[in-house]
């Protein structure tokens, strides 16, 4: 599931990327920081929907359309891209903090 696009996530995320890793096990590390960040985006955006609103989203995501998603999500969270960016500082700062308490540096 992707709720942005797979460019937009790797861009977020490119900075806290462990550097050395292979390729493969890199991508297996993004896979998780994004699917972490969506599931942390959508827990939040979903507590303030409406019934109907859930509804449409679950349809949503079970098309698993992100230009799709992200349009509902911008017309129906009046402050999606603040709740996006909280959500991205916040899984940045825990990142970087485990990394740094592992001796890893990303």
């Amino acid at each position: 599931m992707f709720i942005f696009d797979l460019q937009t996530a790797k861009d977020v995320l490119a900075e806290i990327m462990p550097a050395g890793l292979p390729p493969e096990k890199e991508q297996e590390v993004f896979d998780k920081m994004s699917d972490l960040l969506q599931k942390r985006l959508l827990l939040r955006v979903a507590a303030d929907l409406p019934g109907d609103q859930k509804q449409e989203l679950d349809a949503l995501l079970q098309k698993n359309d992100p230009k799709e998603i992200t349009a509902f999500m911008e017309k129906n969270i009046s402050n999606f891209g603040a709740l996006l960016r909280e959500e991205i500082k916040k899984l940045k700062a825990e990142i970087k903090d485990y990394l740094q308490k592992q001796n890893l540096n990303p």
